[in-house]
């Protein structure tokens, strides 16, 4: 393996900068969480989709986590706002189906899906007052899996589930 001077002292000098912004800055850490609907949007060429579709609904879950506001430059508008967010999404289907067509009564799914989000935002805050600021921002987010869940009941026309 070859030796870089220069790119170890470039990486020193990121890392000290890096390390100096963040001593001079005031670090907030922000408890972020609430209630949201979330629904997975399909287009498909299946047979009577039209009538399938009418079926889905949304799903209500939750979202909690941390989020960082980190200035970044002792009179910068400009913060970072890294944090990590843990997601509740998918959706659900109900629908009654005509028993002299169809074998069975009901069918009752339910797609649930978690996920853990990392936003890695740059927000810009304009003062509106003292302690009233308006801002706007945006990034980019990574986005992994944690678990799911997918149930699915049919009530046939005997009876039987």
């Amino acid at each position: 393996m070859k030796n870089h001077p220069m790119k170890k002292s470039l990486l020193f000098a990121a890392i000290l900068l890096i390390s100096w912004q963040i001593s001079n800055a005031q670090l907030r850490i922000a408890i972020a969480g609430g209630a949201h609907s979330s629904n997975i949007v399909e287009t498909n060429d299946l047979p009577n989709w039209s009538e399938i579709e009418s079926g889905y609904s949304n799903r209500t879950g939750a979202h909690f986590g941390f989020i960082a506001d980190l200035q970044l430059g002792l009179k910068s508008k400009f913060y970072a706002q890294p944090g990590v967010m843990f997601y509740n999404k998918g959706r659900k289907f109900f629908s009654n189906y005509d028993t002299s067509v169809y074998n069975y009564f009901s069918i009752d799914a339910k797609q649930f899906v978690n996920y853990i989000d990392i936003p890695l935002n740059v927000v810009y805050k304009i003062p509106l007052g003292e302690k009233t600021k308006f801002f706007i921002g945006g990034g980019p987010y990574l986005s992994f899996f944690y678990n799911g869940l997918e149930k699915k009941r049919n009530l046939f026309k005997d009876g039987q589930i």
